[in-house]
């Protein structure tokens, strides 16, 4: 099997740049960085990892050199940085995927119907799981790694490596 170099999506996103636009200021300006940072970028790349050379020199200008036919570099690189950028946003935003919520039935109910509600509007590609029990179970789940967030009543006991963040409190009174 082949060895590939490892290429850093940053130099893949350089390298498609360069291909793509007339001179290294607009491609510097493409991907947001200057022309020195581009030109490190891809010198380290192409020498050093490739070992081959990824640009000839005409004048003081730097030029995509043949062999790296911006044909293949640009339609390739091309999906590759745009369906990775697509996934990781989606993943940051959490858009995509899945998220278990263990939920006491009065915080499902009474307290976050409304929050859930909207979450599930606003976050329509990501799966739902909403399990609704008493607090111990729920968190024995979490425990296990089959819940991803547990909203309960406070333990009286440290469960380790589980952090607790206060949402509601609540004062009673008994008359």
């Amino acid at each position: 099997m082949l060895s590939l170099p490892d290429l850093s999506i940053r130099q893949l996103e350089y390298l498609i740049a360069v291909a793509e636009e007339n001179t290294w200021a607009d491609a510097s300006e493409a991907v947001g960085v200057t022309p020195s940072a581009l030109s490190q970028g891809l010198a380290e790349f192409g020498k050093r990892r490739v070992g081959v050379s990824l640009f000839d020199r005409v004048g003081r200008r730097r030029i995509l050199h043949p062999n790296a036919e911006s044909s293949w570099i640009s339609p390739a690189g091309h999906f590759l940085t745009s369906d990775l950028a697509k996934w990781s946003d989606r993943m940051r935003n959490a858009n995509e995927g899945t998220i278990r919520v263990g939920m006491i039935d009065i915080a499902a109910v009474n307290y976050f119907q409304g929050v859930l509600k909207d979450f599930r509007i606003e976050h329509p590609s990501l799966n739902f799981h909403l399990n609704v029990s008493p607090s111990r179970p729920l968190i024995d789940a979490l425990q296990r790694g089959q819940l991803d967030l547990v909203v309960c009543i406070e333990p009286d006991y440290e469960i380790k490596g589980i952090q607790i963040e206060p949402l509601l409190t609540k004062n009673s009174v008994y008359l």
